[in-house]
């Protein structure tokens, strides 16, 4: 198997963690607090600390915190060229024993800090670290979790909907009314089973996805406040100014000096 290339390593913790994802890379996650619904077509996870998951590029999945209490996700988006098949064909959820799971967690902070540090040759180290975890998951996948068959109605009306607004949301001109179009559904039913599936309006995702683009584009790529609206799907920076404090509780100027402040 060749080195897995490291895109992003994170630690995603709250309350409220939730939404619809699509990634265009392999994403790996630890559960090391709280408990989690984890759904994938007509299959529901019940997540808990302990289980690590490995998702395939370009599979929807949705996440709901199943209690209101303090969640935290060790999180490694990488890809490898070329594609191991063996990934691929690797059950998404496993149960991990506790001497597993140290190891995985200690294989992540080292990558972690590495991450940060950005010493030299830390790409190759991570992707050896990185090489690790597969293989303790790949040995452990007979450690299966169990699932929930669900009703999938219209499931695959919602990921083409999910994958039309990931592939198209930094054009202004998208409307709901296109994506209702590309879902093959009239505006009402279809908004009525996207948040049956995914417990959000179809706008409000396609929001939350334009304001962490814009993220992104403010911190990592020291964009302007304007030029991330624009790059993010908004016409005018005053409604991305109001849209990014409804969801980040904060203004864009006002988030960026915080993340500027925070310590690593």
């Amino acid at each position: 198997m060749n080195l897995p290339m490291i895109k992003k390593i994170k630690i995603n913790e709250g309350k409220s963690l939730k939404g619809s994802f699509i990634d265009t890379e392999y994403v790996f996650h630890y559960i090391a607090a709280g408990k989690w619904n984890f759904r994938i077509d007509s299959k529901l996870y019940h997540i808990s600390p302990g289980n690590i998951l490995l998702i395939p590029p370009n599979i929807v999945h949705i996440v709901d915190p199943a209690y209101g209490e303090q969640l935290i996700m060790l999180v490694i988006h990488f890809n490898i060229i070329p594609v191991d098949r063996r990934i691929n064909y690797l059950p998404m959820v496993l149960e991990i024993p506790s001497e597993i799971q140290k190891k995985v967690t200690d294989k992540f902070y080292f990558m972690y800090r590495e991450w940060k540090d950005k010493k030299e040759a830390y790409e190759i180290i991570i992707s050896g670290a990185m090489t690790e975890i597969i293989g303790l998951y790949i040995r452990n996948s007979d450690n299966t979790t169990p699932f929930e068959n669900i009703s999938s109605t219209n499931w695959r009306n919602t990921e083409a909907a999910i994958q039309y607004m990931r592939k198209e949301f930094r054009s202004p001109e998208l409307t709901i009314t296109d994506v209702c179009r590309e879902a093959g559904l009239s505006y009402t039913y279809f908004s009525r089973i996207f948040k049956k599936h995914t417990s959000e309006t179809p706008l409000h995702y396609l929001n939350r996805i334009r304001i962490e683009h814009s993220k992104e584009c403010l911190y990592n790529k020291n964009m302007s406040c304007s030029l991330a609206a624009y790059d993010s799907g908004f016409r005018e920076l005053h409604t991305f100014s109001k849209t990014f404090k409804k969801y980040e509780k904060k203004s864009p100027t006002e988030w960026i000096k915080e993340m500027d402040s925070s310590p690593g």
